[in-house]
Order: C-alpha cells, then structure tokens, then sequence
C-alpha cells in the first residue's frame, strides 16, 4: 500500500503544482463534451441522471477532467486555444425551446445564428458574429452591424443599446 500512495501522491502534487503556478484554468473542453453527451443520451432526466453515475463510477468524468487539468487547459493556456474546442469551419446545431416557441441556433467558432422555427418567432433571426480582429461580437441586423461585446483578456464588456457599459469577469 505504501508503494503504492508514494506514486499517486507525486502524480497529485504534480497537477496541483502545474495548475496553481501557470493560473491555467482552461474551459475544460473534454469534461463538457462528456457532459453534453451525457445530457443527449434521453430526454428522461431519470436516465441521463443514471447515466451520470455510471460514468461517475467507471471514472469516465474523471479521466475527462484529469486529461483537461494536466494536458489540454495546458495547451490553451501556452497557445491560445484547446484542441479539443470547436475547430475552424465545424458547426454545432442544437434545439431549444423559450415560453412556447422552438428555437435552432447554429454555432461555429466565431459565429450564432438562432432561427424561430416553430411558434410567435416563427422565421426571426438573430445572427451574432465574432471579429478576431477587434475582439468582439456584433449583432448582424438589416445589413448593418452593432457592436454588442467585446472580450478583454479575462473580462468581458456588455454594450447595452443606450451606449452603456457593463463589464463582467469569466
């Protein structure tokens, strides 16, 4: 027993040491690809819920985490960007739906398009569109464009439609 806590410890001191000396926090892009998949899986909440813990008990989630921690977050933090977070010219659909009425949105690295599909916002459009040059995010609307957000370093500022600012932390 003793053999064998020397090397988990060194491996737990390791991570640690890696993740408080480089502030490497990451997005964590593997454990919320297991997660969002966990939450495809059915739309039973029962199911996903055991789904959960079978993944929990297996140590998928903290394998997941633990490749995140130690390796990718470490990538993103050296480079920039995770190689496991949405590559250039991928596309994501999903679904919702918000007090009755059913929406697509449609993302890619530096764009959101959410479409009314079925109820009062049947056919309306909100296309969103990431400028990496300015580092921010516009509002695309009848040809022209409105600069809603723009990303400094670890902040973020809102710009509300009367010109004020809100700046938030992520």
């Amino acid at each position: 027993m003793k053999k064998f806590m020397k090397p988990v410890l060194m491996v737990v001191l390791s991570a640690f040491l890696l993740v408080s000396m480089f502030s490497c926090y990451g997005n964590f892009a593997l454990t919320r690809m297991v997660y969002e998949w966990n939450g495809q899986v059915t739309g039973n909440k029962f199911i996903n819920s055991i789904v959960f813990w079978v993944l929990n008990w297996i140590p998928v989630y903290s394998i997941a985490a633990g490749v995140d921690v130690i390796i990718l977050n470490t990538i993103e933090f050296w480079t920039g960007s995770n190689p496991v977070a949405m590559a250039d010219g991928e596309e994501s659909i999903q679904y919702t739906e918000l007090d009755g009425t059913k929406y697509e949105l449609k993302m890619t690295n530096d764009a959101i398009s959410i479409t009314g599909i079925e109820g009062e916002n049947l056919g309306a459009l909100v296309d969103l569109r990431f400028d990496a040059d300015s580092n921010s995010w516009y509002l695309m609307q009848d040809g022209a464009s409105t600069k809603i957000a723009t990303m400094n370093g670890d902040t973020m500022d809102l710009i509300y439609p009367s010109g004020n600012v809100l700046t938030v932390s992520y």
